[in-house]
């Protein structure tokens, strides 16, 4: 109930927690944020245990990532782009690019929606600057850490 920022009012009549101060010293939530912040934790976990199993000779000392979640796109087949890929779970698909400066592009579509990361490896933040100055209109998230497992519960940065 806690990781939820639940409020347990079991032992409470309505009269009480009708009150603003009933409120007082609880936390607050915001589920669409929660919600939102959880299921990136999760594809950047999933995407960084395919760029280390797939492509990386080791786990980073350092993880920057930038996660740019987008709706409402058409379900487009990015494999003329990106190449080919199998499907990653029943209607899941990821691309994985690799740019030229060492960093990482990573995609996941299921049916209309995106969400793009960066995973920066790179001195230089060429190909950070670019991947937000393409998505001017959407929300871009960031996390900088030593394990990933600091995901949990993380409050991504909007950039």
């Amino acid at each position: 109930m806690t990781f939820f920022k639940f409020i347990d009012v079991r032992e409470n009549s309505i009269a009480d927690f009708l009150t603003p101060t009933f409120f007082s010293g609880k936390p607050t939530a915001n589920p669409l944020r929660d919600a939102l912040f959880t299921a990136l934790a999760v594809l950047t976990k999933s995407a960084a245990a395919l760029l280390v199993a797939r492509h990386l000779c080791e786990v980073p000392l350092q993880w920057r990532v930038l996660a740019i979640p987008y709706s409402g796109a058409e379900a487009a087949d990015f494999d003329k782009i990106f190449g080919n890929t199998k499907p990653f779970d029943v209607g899941v698909k990821v691309w994985l690019r690799r740019f030229d400066s060492g960093d990482w592009f990573a995609l996941y579509r299921v049916r209309n929606i995106l969400v793009f990361f960066l995973f920066k490896f790179s001195e230089t933040d060429t190909d950070w600057n670019e991947m937000i100055g393409r998505f001017r209109d959407a929300d871009c998230f960031s996390f900088e850490g030593e394990h990933l497992n600091a995901l949990i519960g993380y409050q991504w940065k909007k950039v």
